[in-house]
């Protein structure tokens, strides 16, 4: 039937299966028998993946009366969430092991990881606006899911807060283009706004941003960054830094690229300014930090300036490296989390560089040393400019030699 090419949609399917499945039989499970529920998880994740990677071999397509779409960024996005998803199965599976709020885990990551797939692929505002909504309701609840943990509460609830102030202003931009344009696709929006008043079209944009700013925890919309990533158990710290701000970063490129082609010239140096200041912001301030869970968040702010020059640019490959860069952050704080419970400080980073070097090497700077052919003693130098120049770890450089010691 036309508009229901359900074919395209396989991975989403698969997603919500499981999640339909976990949700009632989990709860119900002995408590000795919980952990079967992120087996089964992993199950449906690696399912998913085999149906998105026979995509690569598709040619880009709109489906569902242009709605949603299945192209190489779609399809990058939804493997790099789930990729994203798994690993943090795995470090969850021993971190809840036995606590009261096991069964909800796997479930809540699936939701997250359905959420990021459908932000990947939409064309629509409509379809934006609720899978937006859906990783952003699963991800707090990720945070806020250890009741007893005062701050892991405190992290849930300004969680909450700005997703509902920025979810309302975003909402309110897109009613806005709505009216201006009579459709929510992104690709009619884009051949009607050119003859719309301007100042109503660069006001439905900002507001747009606003909404999407927040989700990437982009510089001013970050303030529940820190509080969220502290309260939150580190392997959940590492999800939502990698899988929901990749998806938040496709859609913002996918909605500016194709509603607003015309605005290019002023919507690529405005964000390139945000860039800079994001970058800024998110590194001085990670200066100051003895935590290291808050650490990460304003180094993740920081990633996001990064990100965000990709956007400026509109080129995938800046995208790429900088995501992997967002993954080196995601593992340093998976790392800590299970290997030095006990110590939540940069300290604990020192020693974990030590214990295990290879696990903290920077992956896109790997791939830069290969490209160049770089040797070892060069390449060493390469990590320590990167990482002193994107101030990875932001605090005592120590932390940098010991990544190389011998």
């Amino acid at each position: 039937m036309q508009g229901m090419e359900l074919w395209a949609i396989i991975p989403e399917l698969i997603l919500a299966t499981g999640i339909l499945i976990l949700l009632p039989v989990g709860s119900f499970l002995p408590r000795n028998r919980r952990s079967l529920n992120s087996w089964f998880a992993l199950i449906v994740l690696a399912s998913a993946a085999v149906a998105t990677t026979r995509m690569l071999a598709w040619r880009p397509s709109a489906v569902f009366h242009g709605t949603y779409v299945v192209d190489p960024l779609a399809i990058f996005v939804k493997l790099l969430a789930l990729s994203a998803t798994v690993l943090t199965l795995l470090a969850t599976e021993s971190h809840f092991r036995g606590k009261a709020r096991e069964a909800e885990v796997a479930p809540l990551l699936l939701l997250a990881c359905l959420g990021v797939f459908g932000l990947a692929a939409s064309d629509d505002l409509a379809l934006i606006a609720l899978f937006l909504q859906i990783t952003t309701v699963a991800s707090y609840i990720l945070v806020g899911i250890d009741k007893q943990n005062q701050r892991s509460t405190e992290g849930a609830v300004k969680f909450f807060l700005f997703s509902a102030a920025a979810g309302v202003v975003m909402l309110y931009g897109m009613a806005l283009l709505y009216g201006l344009t009579g459709s929510l696709s992104l690709a009619t929006i884009g051949a009607r706004l050119p003859g719309m008043p301007v100042v109503a079209s660069f006001v439905a944009l900002a507001l747009i941003f606003a909404g999407f700013g927040y989700k990437a925890s982009i510089v001013p919309f970050h303030a529940w960054v820190p509080d969220a990533y502290q309260g939150a158990a580190a392997p959940i710290a590492g999800f939502i830094s990698v899988a929901p701000k990749a998806a938040a970063f496709a859609v913002l490129l996918r909605t500016l690229v194709t509603a607003f082609p015309h605005a290019r010239p002023f919507w690529s140096e405005a964000i390139a300014v945000i860039a800079a200041i994001t970058m800024t912001v998110g590194n001085v301030a990670a200066l100051r930090q003895s935590s290291a869970k808050r650490l990460v968040a304003w180094s993740s702010i920081a990633q996001a300036g990064y990100l965000l020059v990709g956007v400026a640019a509109a080129i995938l490959l800046l995208h790429v490296v900088s995501i992997l860069d967002t993954i080196n952050h995601r593992s340093a704080v998976v790392d800590l989390g299970t290997a030095h419970r006990s110590r939540p400080d940069v300290e604990a980073l020192d020693a974990n560089a030590v214990a295990h070097p290879f696990f903290n090497v920077d992956l896109e700077t790997v791939v830069v040393g290969l490209l160049l052919g770089l040797d070892q003693v060069h390449c060493r130098q390469v990590f320590l400019v990167c990482g002193a120049g994107e101030l990875r770890v932001e605090g005592p450089a120590r932390v940098l030699i010991a990544r190389f010691r011998r």
